[in-house]
């Protein structure tokens, strides 16, 4: 009896909707947001306003308001509701339904209530957070929709003052949401614009908390710098300042103090099991005009930050829950590389296109699908892409083609959650002969059996096979099956040759 090869079987088990993603690209769409189920996606089409894509009915819908301010997308449920601001106010898009404007707590200001922003969304949609003061947004609350249809709104605690400089915010941010929706990622940019510091609020038992985390790479061991001192400020021709002398004795404490790395919130997305955030880290050696950027995680249980040192100039877009982190290199001519690196292998990383052939065994080849012929016998141009929060291996991927202006949108899903993966046992039922001519033996009854060619195609159905499988008139290649033995669901790799 052949053995069985299993590794790909994630991705047997969902193969209808790989199929839609792999066929699925446009020209001239972007898509930055995805769905955790990784079935919608949504973003802003090039020339014209947002949209949001469906991968299983394959409709594009343009979120198109009579507003001239236009509709701006920031998160996507499983649902398909979009968050984001509808003329500069908080707003659900629901199919069916057009715009939901969120109502608004009591004791806004008058600029908080004109201008605020729904920012992150659950996977089911039940909690929303919103943000307001669109100039500088330091109020956030989190609605949770009640047993009644309407939202309980809880203000979330804000720092007032940062705790290695001492400064006012200038901005909070709040930029993603774990999946069972009690953890929250942010940053802080200080008073003076120049430095972000990475924020984190859990919700224990109804209850919202913040704390600074990753900064013990920003100052050396033992040093302090001493709070700005917001005391010493003069007016000088209407504006306030410190003195001279006031100003450069704390920058030489805060030289003096500083090791030279910095964060750079861009990309800052946490996975949806909240133990890793992936962010860029800056280092800014002495002596150097300029820091370098590289793309960096931070392990939340482990209290770790990892710097791809081998990924300069580069942006974190996302994590997964494994830890791994798809990391997009600068633009080149027009278009990015995309890489995905390990946090638990740092050092090592590889091109999204062999992350692909790697999870499927060589079964699927990204530059199959590209239509444009790259310089130096290249056909990838790998653009940015996305892990979806549910699932090992979602993505969402765009080709930014060089010297075409376009983008090729590809969605595409490689994973499952280990409780929906097929199984196999070699006690339950094999298959032979494997290479087979067409005539596919099974040695114990078989039900629900479904064949996908390599790109996802269904080929070939039939509810009960008892001991054999005529598949003579499927040409030579690769297949998948997939089945149900004694209610458990078993698959496995095919080769037809003739």
């Amino acid at each position: 009896m052949k053995k069985l090869v299993l590794t790909v079987f994630a991705l047997v088990a969902t193969f209808a909707l790989f199929a839609q993603t792999i066929e699925s690209k446009k020209d001239g769409d972007y898509y930055y947001l995805v769905s955790p189920n990784a079935r919608y996606y949504a973003g802003s089409q090039q020339g014209s306003a947002a949209y949001r894509y469906d991968i299983e009915t394959k409709e594009t819908i343009k979120l198109d308001p009579n507003g001239e301010h236009g509709f701006k997308t920031n998160a996507i449920s499983n649902d398909g509701v979009v968050a984001g601001a509808y003329e500069f106010k908080a707003s659900l898009w629901i199919e069916g339904e057009d715009y939901e404007l969120l109502p608004l707590p009591d004791g806004l200001t008058e600029l908080e209530m004109a201008t605020n922003d729904a920012v992150a969304i659950t996977p089911d949609g039940k909690q929303i957070v919103v943000a307001f003061n669109a100039d500088a947004p330091k109020t956030y609350y989190v609605y949770t929709e009640n047993a009644d249809g309407l939202y309980d709104m809880v203000k979330l605690p804000m720092p007032e003052k940062d705790p290695i400089y001492g400064m006012y915010a200038q901005w909070i941010g709040i930029k993603d949401i774990s999946a069972d929706g009690n953890t929250l990622v942010g940053f802080f940019l200080t008073d003076d614009g120049l430095r972000q510091l990475p924020l984190i609020w859990k919700n224990k038992g109804g209850v919202w908390s913040y704390e600074f985390f990753g900064l013990g790479v920003c100052l050396k061991e033992g040093k302090t710098i001493p709070p700005y001192p917001y005391d010493k400020l003069v007016e000088v021709n209407g504006e306030l300042s410190l003195p001279y002398d006031v100003w450069e004795a704390w920058v030489n404490a805060q030289n003096e103090a500083e090791t030279g790395h910095y964060y750079q919130m861009k990309g800052m997305m946490m996975s949806g099991n909240a133990k890793y955030v992936s962010f860029n880290v800056g280092i800014h050696l002495e002596g150097e005009t300029y820091g370098t950027i590289y793309a960096a995680a931070y392990d939340l249980e482990k209290g770790k930050l990892e710097i791809f040192k081998n990924m300069a100039d580069a942006t974190s877009l996302s994590v997964n829950d494994e830890g791994e982190v798809i990391v997009a290199t600068p633009a080149t001519e027009e278009f990015r590389w995309s890489h995905v690196v390990s946090i638990s292998e740092p050092a090592k990383s590889q091109t999204l296109t062999e992350w692909v052939k790697n999870r499927t065994e060589g079964a699927i080849d990204l530059a199959e699908y590209m239509e444009y012929q790259l310089p130096e016998e290249t056909t990838v141009a790998e653009g940015t892409a996305y892990w979806a929060k549910e699932g090992a291996g979602l993505v969402t991927y765009q080709a930014n083609m060089m010297g075409t202006g376009l983008y090729e949108s590809y969605f595409i899903l490689f994973g499952v959650k280990s409780a929906d993966r097929p199984i196999y046992n070699d006690s339950q039922i094999s298959f032979y002969p494997n290479p087979t001519s067409g005539l596919l033996n099974v040695s114990k009854s078989i039900s629900d059996v479904v064949i996908y060619d390599v790109i996802g195609r269904k080929v070939y159905t039939c509810s009960n096979v008892e001991n054999c499988i005529d598949l003579t008139e499927l040409q030579v290649g690769q297949y998948f099956l997939v089945g149900t033995v004694d209610r458990q669901r078993v698959s496995t790799k095919l080769m037809i040759k003739k």
